[in-house]
């Protein structure tokens, strides 16, 4: 049992690092949404193609935040 264990822990630290390198994604999706010229709303192509990518950014960091959860109970369960 004490091999499952650290085999756990890799998949806790792995799905941590894809968790902050997706926030960092949405973060700088929604940064580039922000900069996106006016007016923020949906008349305005730019905007809704800049906005789009941050939503599927942030459906990927989502994502990732649900394989963290699976993974931290893995390793409790183990």
């Amino acid at each position: 049992m004490t091999r499952r264990r650290p085999k756990a822990l890799s998949a806790i630290e792995v799905a941590n690092k894809l968790v902050e390198e997706a926030k960092r994604a949405a973060d700088h999706s929604l940064m580039r949404a922000k900069a996106a010229p006016k007016p923020h709303e949906i008349t305005n192509p730019a905007f809704v193609a800049l906005f789009e990518a941050h939503q599927r950014d942030r459906e990927v960091l989502f994502a990732a935040m649900r394989a963290l959860e699976a993974a931290r109970s893995a390793a409790e369960q183990a």
